[in-house]
């Protein structure tokens, strides 16, 4: 679903499931762009393990090798892909946004079959 775009560098992207959402970021400051399946607290115990239980089928269904966060620390957990470029280029700002859609779709392909294949205690 379409959200009014607020002065953040993230945008979120709903998959279906509550405390589960897409996040695009752009950092102008850092030069890069990225993709993350951000998984809240309140359901990160159980959807986080279980797609990590298949960690190797998603890396292969996304074509790419994610960053999978599982810093303890945390509360919440993401998996994450990031492309740096020069975002001052208005060419390489182009592809950027280009490579973000693509990764997006993808990411959504993937990340909404699989979260929704998954059982949720209630």
């Amino acid at each position: 679903t379409l959200q009014t775009p607020q002065p953040h560098n993230w945008f979120d992207v709903r998959i279906g499931r509550s405390n589960i959402l897409l996040n695009n970021v752009c950092n102008t400051q850092k030069n890069f762009v990225g993709v993350k399946l951000y998984i809240r607290k309140p359901v990160v115990d159980v959807y986080y393990p279980a797609l990590e239980a298949r960690r190797n089928e998603i890396n292969q269904a996304l074509g790419s090798e994610p960053v999978w966060d599982a810093n303890p620390a945390a509360k919440d957990k993401t998996i994450a892909l990031f492309h740096k470029t020069e975002l001052s280029d208005p060419q390489k700002m182009e592809e950027a946004l280009d490579w973000l859609v693509q990764q997006t779709i993808i990411f959504y392909n993937v990340f909404s079959k699989e979260v929704k294949a998954i059982s949720f205690p209630k």
